[in-house]
């Protein structure tokens, strides 16, 4: 008898979400993470505006439904919707406790949802690490609890959040952060340095999205040691975390800019999410698909 699986992925109504979202339906029953024969997957579509999201998952049923083989026919995979804030608490909350009603473990959560301003000040960095760094934060360590044995952590990191332009000293604090206070307290850091105006001297990038991806990845490296270690309470310590850069797609976010589809920019999420990865390590930062240096 196969035992139900159940997936969310955030911030999945448009962009990269929706095109992660899509491809994971699309290839699920014959991934790895489906198993021999593919367990019944139950997807959670998620968004901040419900109005939206609805419509979004109505979108992709038709559009599913229109394949050939249309990967929803056989009721292998059903995809519903909850309304997530991920900013919010109680919102975050609300999504858990729906997930524990499921009477099974959430196998997968896929972190999409962050935003990208424009401009650069101490107000629009602050609530660029609230989403980015901090609210993405607490839905992992709070998913955590209710997560399988083998589940995966999957985030969308980017190329920005690579190690270039900081002082030597701040590399070294990305790189050797071995816990998820130590990350805390490089994004607590970066934040008073903007407020006191210090950034370039303290050895910070004048980029808050830039630094807000690079506390996720740094998020996920520490994540990997201390679950290894049993560090975070009533954890299953065979939980894996990853973080990826999709690439540069066009999509809202890059004001169409990007050269990737939807469906190009979901490869390397949804191939973390899906197939093999005994020969990686937990908390590796991925792009085109592969591991990559940081």
């Amino acid at each position: 008898m196969t035992t139900a699986k159940v997936a969310v992925i955030t911030g999945a109504n448009q962009g990269i979400g929706y095109g992660i979202a899509h491809r994971l339906t699309r290839l699920y029953s014959s991934s790895h993470f489906a198993g021999s024969p593919p367990s019944p997957l139950t997807i959670f579509f998620t968004s901040r505006s419900e109005e939206r999201g609805q419509a979004s998952l109505k979108e992709l049923t038709e559009e599913l439904s229109n394949e050939k083989p249309n990967p929803l026919a056989d009721g292998l995979i059903k995809l519903r919707y909850h309304q997530l804030d991920i900013t919010d608490a109680s919102s975050r909350a609300a999504l858990l406790q729906t997930l524990q009603k499921e009477k099974t473990p959430l196998n997968l959560l896929v972190n999409n949802a962050g935003i990208a301003l424009e401009g650069f000040d101490a107000k629009m960095t602050e609530e660029t690490l609230a989403t980015n760094y901090w609210a993405t934060k607490d839905m992992i360590i709070e998913a955590l609890p209710q997560m399988a044995k083998d589940g995966r952590v999957v985030t969308l990191a980017s190329m920005a959040g690579k190690l270039n332009g900081y002082s030597d000293e701040r590399v070294q604090q990305f790189t050797s952060a071995s816990t998820v206070k130590d990350v805390d307290t490089l994004m607590s850091s970066f934040l008073s340095s903007v407020q006191a105006g210090t950034y370039q001297k303290d050895g910070w990038k004048g980029a808050a999205y830039s630094v807000s991806k690079a506390g996720v990845i740094a998020l996920h490296r520490a994540l990997a040691q201390q679950l290894q270690q049993g560090a975070l309470g009533q954890v299953a310590q065979g939980v894996e975390v990853y973080s990826c850069c999709p690439g540069y797609v066009s999509s809202r976010m890059t004001k169409q800019k990007g050269h990737l589809t939807l469906d190009e920019g979901a490869a390397t999420p949804v191939t973390l999410a899906l197939e093999d990865l005994s020969g990686s390590k937990s908390g590796t930062f991925w792009e085109r698909q592969k591991e990559s240096s940081w």
